[in-house]
């Protein structure tokens, strides 16, 4: 029965700390699962990392990882017509390291979008090296 509303999750998995391969095995099962109970959207919150990572956030291995488990993410998730929104560092042209949401779609990254708004709890302030995104900033990845 189609009643005009859409099913929507947040999702909070337990996150390995800078372990990409774990994080994203986790996304996949948890969104598979999701769209058997016809959910349309999930949203995961910078969960590829973890949110925590600090200073890992600056090794260039890492955010390397997080691009590669996106990679996988969108391919092991292309059968399905549940739109996913996973979070992960990633650095523009510029070297600016940005807390980003990116939406997965039938295999395609649909959208990425920085995030602007930062909690203000000291541990969440502590993400070494991620930038607000401003209003008028259009990121361009490499």
């Amino acid at each position: 029965m189609n009643t005009g509303f859409y099913r929507v999750a947040a999702s909070s998995p337990e996150i390995y700390l800078g372990d990409c391969v774990n994080n994203a095995d986790n996304i996949i099962h948890i969104a598979e699962s999701l769209a058997k109970k016809d959910v349309q959207l999930v949203v995961f919150e910078l969960c590829i990392t973890g949110y925590s990572c600090a200073d890992m956030f600056l090794r260039k291995e890492l955010l390397a990882q997080a691009q590669q488990e996106l990679d996988r993410i969108k391919t092991a998730l292309q059968d399905l017509s549940i739109l996913v929104c996973v979070g992960l560092p990633i650095e523009d042209e510029a070297g600016r390291l940005f807390n980003c949401a990116a939406y997965v779609h039938s295999g395609e990254i649909v959208g990425i979008v920085p995030k602007h708004i930062f909690p203000t709890m000291v541990n969440f302030m502590r993400n070494a090296g991620l930038q607000a995104q401003t209003r008028d900033y259009q990121m361009r990845l490499l």
